[in-house]
């Protein structure tokens, strides 16, 4: 129960290299034990805020002190600075003295209004810094992970297909349409306006990361070819530090940025129309192609880019379909170029991407969105619960609609001071790219943001999860019951598609991070386990980095070291400057033989000289000790203050002490000079006392009196 989660997040001390080795110092322990050092934290300052108050109340004691006679409301108030410990108390006494003095109420208040507001602000601000302090210095849920299994998953070659190949295949594909499903659903929560500090956003070292976004740019391409302004959306440079959460030096850290642009295409300039079935046409309907491009493979119709049936079009069973081609700039795999563009999309510095969307739904009222465009509104939408139609539902004006994008990477160092051509992905191969000076853990950092780059392209992101991550599902009567109807779209939605991909590729990255430091375990059939096909990093620099990867968690808290020390030493400090400070005065007073009457007056105001005073008073005694905290009673015997009754006069002395004998008139009789504070409050003089005969006396002794 007490190390629950320590076998995932490092428990005890390790270093946020991001914050420094000294101010980077981190403690980080269960919920359990930090809420029991939490709760400790909190005591431990309010134990320093009692002693620091009477360090306070030392320091205004000794200003007070005079030598001047004063009156009694003076007095009192040095006995409360000298005898109360904790502010509450010091306020309540205060209004005692206060009330107590019918006659000058308003002149005791005035007096004690300054105290009274000094005592509110420091008891209210111990009482703050006691409820804060746990969060001042465990105020982060920031921790580093414990790596397990750590690598990539294995990109089996399909040269030669055999059970391990497919069974690793398998494992690829499953795992890698499994974090793009989850990814979307985080930044679909987690990427919005609203929600981002929910306990689901929590997870990641950064609950989302940030990019700009320009509604209004010029088209990528030639001006010819799109339909409308495009949409820019740039990360600016994500430190994989600050951002990603590897913990190295600022100084080995990489900066990455992404740069995605898309604009609506102009499809219906590069279409024959409908054509008449033939050869291209599988099930015998009419078809129609987009020239956007030549497959060098031949997949598809001849020199069609994207090609549909009409029958294929009608009678689909979904609401939306995707198809893609993407270009990428200066890729040297093992086979050519899939997609070759046509002039007016080709560009030197950018991977480019064309997406169609086939749109099968029926809206109310017209979609003027470039993408998503539905101006076909001859059509009637049949209303199961009359059994009649709806009129003017609008169906998509073209066969196919299409975007157009571009994808360009940049690699720096962390500051920028060297980065890379902000070009494709393709066109940054090595980290030799970035610097052929850059330090091991750097190149390894390099490595892994280089990785993570190309999981997240966007051909991949439309592979796994793309129509079904279509933001436009959300406008759907239903899922199941066969309407194919949706709620108008708003005319600017193609924008919330993009950004929609956009998220979801930060979101993913976030999570390849992580997984890349503790990979999951995903059942991918019976008896076979996602962390069999895991390939573990070959350098020792990116094996450093499987230990090296934050995250937060909800289960953990985080204690700045430096924070730690701090408070327990500064709290010590004011401790010990509290018990050392009235010895510390006292004795340079003495050595200058200025304020002496301060501090006898501090000595004499205490509580047990004031005890050993009323002892006194009722001929207790002698005593020692009168200069210092505690006196102390002379010889071994008991004694009470509270015989007789607080009523009238005070009650009388069970004896008097022998200060000196004289001579006595007669036989029996002595005369001797006492000290007593007797019945009638009379203090050192000369009463005649029968003494029994033949004792005596010393001076100190007790007399037992025979009567007066």
């Amino acid at each position: 129960m007490w190390s629950e989660g320590c076998d995932v997040v490092r428990c005890g001390f390790w270093i946020d290299w991001s914050k420094g080795s000294v101010n980077g110092s981190t403690l980080t322990l269960p919920s359990q034990w930090a809420l029991i050092m939490s709760g400790f934290l909190a005591l431990f300052v309010k134990l320093v805020g009692g002693y620091l108050w009477e360090t306070i109340c030392f320091v205004i004691h000794q200003t007070k002190a005079s030598l001047k006679s004063h009156d009694d409301i003076h007095h009192q108030t040095q006995l409360i600075l000298r005898n109360t410990e904790h502010e509450s108390t010091f306020i309540w006494k205060l209004i005692k003295v206060g009330l107590a003095h019918k006659g000058a109420r308003l002149e005791a208040s005035r007096r004690s209004f300054l105290l009274v507001i000094l005592a509110l602000v420091h008891g209210l601000g111990i009482w703050a810094a006691g409820g804060l302090s746990s969060r001042f210095i465990a105020g982060s849920d920031e921790v580093q992970t414990i790596s397990t299994t750590c690598g990539w998953m294995q990109e089996p070659s399909f040269d030669n297909v055999t059970d391990k190949v497919w069974d690793a295949a398998n494992a690829l594909v499953v795992m890698a349409r499994y974090r793009y499903q989850k990814s979307a659903s985080y930044s679909r929560s987690c990427y919005g306006e609203s929600g981002r500090d929910s306990t689901t956003c929590r997870t990641y070292l950064q609950p989302s990361l940030p990019y700009s976004v320009n509604f209004s740019s010029p088209c990528p391409f030639d001006e010819k070819i799109c339909n409308g302004p495009a949409i820019t959306l740039d990360t600016g440079f994500l430190r994989s530090d600050q951002h990603l959460g590897i913990n190295t030096l600022p100084e080995d850290s990489i900066s990455l940025r992404k740069k995605l642009i898309c604009a609506p295409l102009a499809g219906e300039k590069y279409t024959d129309g409908w054509m008449p079935p033939g050869n291209h046409s599988y099930d015998k309907s009419p078809w129609k192609g987009y020239k956007f491009g030549r497959f060098l493979e031949n997949t598809g119709p001849w020199n069609y880019t994207f090609a549909l049936s009409r029958a294929w079009l009608a009678t689909g069973d979904q609401p939306y379909n995707l198809m893609w081609a993407t270009a990428f700039l200066n890729y040297h795999g093992d086979q050519s170029t899939p997609f070759d563009p046509i002039p007016e999309l080709q560009s030197s510095d950018s991977d480019t991407i064309v997406i169609s969307l086939a749109n099968r739904i029926l809206y109310r009222t017209a979609v003027s969105d470039p993408w998503f465009n539905a101006q076909n509104c001859t059509y009637a939408i049949y209303d199961n619960s009359t059994g009649g139609n709806i009129p003017n539902g609008c169906a998509s004006t073209n066969a196919l609609s299409f975007l157009g994008c571009q994808e360009r990477y940049q690699f720096c160092t962390y500051n920028q001071a060297t980065c890379t051509p902000f070009t494709g992905l393709y066109s940054i191969s090595s980290a030799a790219d970035l610097s052929p000076s850059l330090t091991a853990t750097q190149k390894a950092v390099f490595q892994l943001y280089w990785k993570l780059a190309w999981a997240t392209q966007l051909n991949f992101q439309l592979g796994f999860i793309g129509r079904e991550n279509l933001a436009a599902l959300d406008y759907l009567w239903d899922g199941g019951f066969g309407f194919d109807i949706s709620a108008t779209l708003p005319a600017d939605h193609w924008h919330r598609e993009v950004r929609n991909w956009m998220n979801t590729t930060l979101a993913a990255a976030q999570l390849l991070t992580l997984s890349f430091a503790r990979a999951p375990e995903f059942d991918v059939g019976p008896g076979l386990s996602t962390l069999k096909y895991v390939v573990p990093p070959s350098s020792a620099a990116e094996v450093m980095l499987c230990s090296k990867m934050k995250a937060r968690s909800r289960q953990h808290t985080s204690f700045s070291v430096l924070g730690l020390f701090a408070l327990l030493g500064i709290g010590l400090l004011l401790i010990v400057v509290n018990l050392m400070l009235p010895k510390a005065v006292a004795g340079i007073q003495s050595r200058m033989g200025r304020g002496l009457h301060k501090r006898l007056e501090w000595i004499e105001s205490s509580g047990f000289q004031l005890q050993r005073m009323a002892a006194e008073g009722r001929g207790i005694g002698p005593w020692e000790g009168r200069d210092q905290d505690v006196p102390r009673l002379l010889g071994e015997r008991g004694f009470s203050l509270t015989e007789g009754s607080l009523r009238g006069r005070w009650s009388r002395v069970g004896g008097y002490e022998a200060l000196e004998l004289q001579d006595g008139d007669g036989a029996d009789m002595g005369r001797l000079r006492c000290a007593s504070v007797g019945s009638d409050g009379m203090g050192e003089g000369k009463r005649r006392v029968r003494v029994a005969v033949g004792e005596r006396w010393e001076p100190g002794d007790r007399v037992g009196l025979l009567d007066e």
